[in-house]
């Protein structure tokens, strides 16, 4: 991942950038502010494409600020939740309980729930037991890395999103200002990061920062996790029977997921001396 990107940049600075090559939604400014990339619609390829048969939203991701279709969606990423389907017959979930959990900033809904259910102490007591002790887990409701990350993509973004019409910008696409002072985006952070407190998900240290997620699951020390697509094989091979629901529905009635993927791009590092290519 480094390598590609570094050895793509510095083939532009150079002028020996490859004539197409795969982007990636959080490279595309930069490779905007190089002035490298080619408008698609200008080129006679793009007149046959079916703009129609794209996701809804994703043609408006690879735009850039002066209204041009610079990259073409490759595929595009969701997030899901993945959980332990052998723990969670045991505290009364089915797999329908687990795929209709709701969430809300107030008390955490049926999804709150369900994680108490799940956290259990090295005594091996559940958190909605007596004698709950939350400083000493063998087993969390969901697991956590990165410490959540700007984005929060595979950590929180799926309750931020769903917890009214807060998205990350004051703009969809190439806004100028962080949301992170709107009230809603802080009283859902200040439930999510609350579940560390109640014993629910693991606080820092509890494992290695660089520990994805699936290792977590792996271990049998993480019940469930928020992860993506492009992790299916990856939870497939663990040793664990796993289970796979939509993130859960939030205060404004949706089960949301961040949009993220590549995209293919035609470089005008080399326009100069021959005809971009037509498809």
């Amino acid at each position: 991942w480094n390598d590609y990107w570094t050895k793509l940049t510095a083939g532009f600075i150079a002028g020996t950038g490859p004539d197409a090559f795969a982007d990636h939604i959080q490279k595309f400014a930069q490779l905007v502010d190089l002035d490298v990339l080619l408008p698609l619609e200008e080129q006679a390829a793009w007149v046959d494409v079916d703009v129609s048969a794209f996701q809804e939203g994703l043609l408006e991701l690879w735009k850039g600020e002066d209204g041009h279709q610079y990259g073409c969606p490759k595929d595009w990423d969701t997030e899901a939740i993945f959980y332990n389907k052998d723990m969670a017959p045991s505290t009364g979930l089915s797999q329908e309980d687990m795929a209709g959990l709701e969430w809300n900033p107030d008390d955490g809904g049926t999804f709150e729930k369900a994680l108490a259910r799940l956290t259990v102490d090295v005594n091996g007591v559940r958190s909605d037991e007596p004698g709950f002790n939350p400083e000493r887990i063998a087993i969390y409701g969901i697991g956590i890395q990165n410490s959540g990350d700007a984005d929060g993509q595979t950590q929180w973004s799926p309750f931020t999103a769903s917890t009214g019409d807060w998205y990350y910008t004051d703009k969809e696409t190439w806004g100028t200002h962080y949301r992170y002072d709107d009230p809603g985006f802080q009283s859902t952070m200040d439930w999510y990061f609350g579940l560390v407190d109640k014993g629910f998900m693991n606080p820092n240290g509890a494992f290695s920062d660089a520990t994805s997620t699936d290792i977590q699951m792996g271990s049998g020390k993480v019940a469930m996790a928020v992860h993506g697509a492009w992790m299916f094989t990856t939870f497939a091979k663990l040793d664990v029977n796993v289970g796979i629901v939509p993130t859960p529905v939030g205060p404004n009635g949706t089960s949301q997921s961040l949009y993220n993927g590549l995209g293919t791009r035609l470089s005008s590092s080399r326009r100069t001396s021959r005809e971009p290519p037509s498809g």
